[in-house]
């Protein structure tokens, strides 16, 4: 799924300011889900492969294909609903479909951010962001599979008030 630039700053869930424009936004990594849809997809083929294989329990596993199938599209789900956006005055991460998770803290309200990159993630260019708050009143945002995290680092050392 693709989005342009221009919907994301048209949103309803982000409402910028007139003076905020987005420098970055993203969906988690795709290389993090790649192991769940692989089981998915494995596990949809047995359903239709183990029944002709196995008299006794032929019926049984021919649930493994909706269970594969029902864990297929909700990991996809769950990747596509979830937003990174970084913009000249704050950072956003927005979650769900029916309920809207969005989480918004500006420059100025940061402690601290602590970056986590793996090695599979620094092959792959993913890692994870944790952006402290300074005020206790706010939750920390935590993003997990930021694509391109180098960059938003960058963004966020750019603008964050020391």
């Amino acid at each position: 799924m693709k989005f342009e630039q221009q919907t994301i700053e048209n949103a309803s869930w982000i409402s910028l300011s007139e003076d905020e424009k987005v420098e970055l936004w993203s969906h988690p990594s795709i290389y993090p889900y790649i192991p769940v849809y692989l089981v998915s997809i494995l596990l949809i083929l047995a359903g239709l492969i183990l029944p002709f294989m196995m008299d006794s329990y032929g019926n049984l596993t021919l649930l493994l294909i909706p269970v594969g199938i029902i864990t297929l599209i909700l990991e996809y789900i769950r990747y596509i609903t979830v937003f990174y956006v970084f913009t000249n005055k704050r950072v956003v991460r927005k979650k769900g479909i029916l309920r809207h998770k969005t989480r918004s803290v500006s420059y100025g309200s940061m402690d601290k951010v602590k970056t986590d990159q793996p090695l599979i993630g620094r092959i792959l260019k993913y890692g994870d962001m944790t952006i402290v708050t300074a005020t206790p009143s706010e939750k920390d945002i935590y993003m997990k599979f930021i694509p391109k995290l180098e960059k938003a680092n960058e963004i966020v050392s750019k603008y964050k008030v020391n």
